[in-house]
């Protein structure tokens, strides 16, 4: 449900980027307690299946509704 409540926002230029960052440390929060140093373990916390579909879902949202007001 989030990532449509983002796709909106991007759509309607509510500041997306301020709440992305947030949004994308949430979703994984529980990787928090790891304590291992590595580059490894950044790639995996950044690009994760809940992420990428974040991502993904948002963008498609916020492109079809591009879309269709501009063909309106």
């Amino acid at each position: 449900m989030a990532h449509l409540r983002y796709g909106l926002a991007v759509h309607f230029k509510i500041y997306p980027i301020t709440f992305a960052l947030a949004l994308l440390f949430y979703i994984d929060h529980e990787y928090a307690d790891e304590v291992e140093p590595s580059l490894r373990r950044l790639v995996r916390m950044v690009f994760t299946k809940k992420k990428i579909l974040f991502g993904v879902t948002s963008l498609a949202v916020a492109l079809a509704l591009t879309l269709g007001f501009y063909f309106v």
